[in-house]
């Protein structure tokens, strides 16, 4: 599933967000998004993969995370996963 990231005013595309589910062993699944440079650090992607994570019904998410990018850490590990890890769980790549 791949889908287009609209900026809030205006609905220009901006980015995109992935999923690609891998529904045995375990409901799980891989996400991904990424963004124009200039729409970085603005709630895009936190918010993306909030709105997936709610209407999801995975047990497991993976993200693979570039080890120098802060911000997409904080959004997989800290501001996403916090509240969504009572009831899956989040594997970070």
């Amino acid at each position: 599933m791949l889908c287009v990231v609209l900026l809030r005013d205006g609905g220009e595309p901006i980015g995109l967000f992935g999923c690609s589910p891998e529904w045995q062993p375990y409901r799980q699944a891989e996400v991904g998004y990424m963004l124009l440079h200039r729409f970085c650090g603005q709630g895009y992607g936190s918010e993306a993969l909030s709105d997936f994570l709610l209407s999801a019904s995975f047990h497991k998410i993976k993200a693979m995370v570039v080890e120098d990018n802060q911000a997409s850490r904080r959004v997989v590990l800290e501001k996403t996963a916090t509240g969504w890890k009572a009831r899956c769980g989040i594997i970070i790549c």
